[in-house]
Parts: C-alpha cells; structure tokens; sequence
C-alpha cells in the first residue's frame, strides 16, 4: 500500500512539472535581460521559412517564455535554425 502511494506521489509530480505556454506568446529576440531568466535548452528547426514558428512551438513544450536566435544565416546545405529558450517570471 505505502508503494503504490508513493508511486502516486511520483507520477502527480510528473504531471504538474511539465508546463506548456501558448506558442504565440514567446518573444523571440526580446530586449529584456534574461539573466534573471532560467535557461530552458536549444530549439531547432530545419525550416528556414517557417523557423520562427517552429521554435516557438518546440519551446512551448518545455514552458518558454522567450528565445534568443540569431535565426537562418543562409549558409550551406542542411541549414539548422537554433535557439536558446527561456522561462522568465
């Protein structure tokens, strides 16, 4: 009984840890300081036309709130758009 109510701790612990945000509400390039900010990881994407919304979803995963990209650079074959994402308060 004590294992199956731990094991219910965990899994509630999983649920409520993961926090999605609306893609649509992500700054990209904001000029707030993101130092206070927490660093989330790197987005990418492959699609230079459409990078912007494709970070802006992948970073809605891990609860972003900002991402810093230098976006496409239009240098060689098998371009990758990356960025680094942020939850700010």
């Amino acid at each position: 009984m004590k294992k199956i109510f731990i094991l219910l701790l965990v899994l509630a612990g999983c649920t409520t840890a993961s926090i999605e945000t609306s893609p649509r509400s992500i700054y990209i390039n904001s000029p707030d300081d993101l130092s206070q900010c927490k660093f989330l990881g790197v987005v990418e994407t492959k699609d230079t036309k459409n990078w912007q919304k494709d970070l802006r979803e992948a970073a809605s995963l891990m609860g972003a709130t900002h991402i810093q990209s230098s976006g496409p650079n239009n240098v060689g074959f098998n371009e990758i758009v990356s960025g680094y994402a942020y939850q700010c308060k």
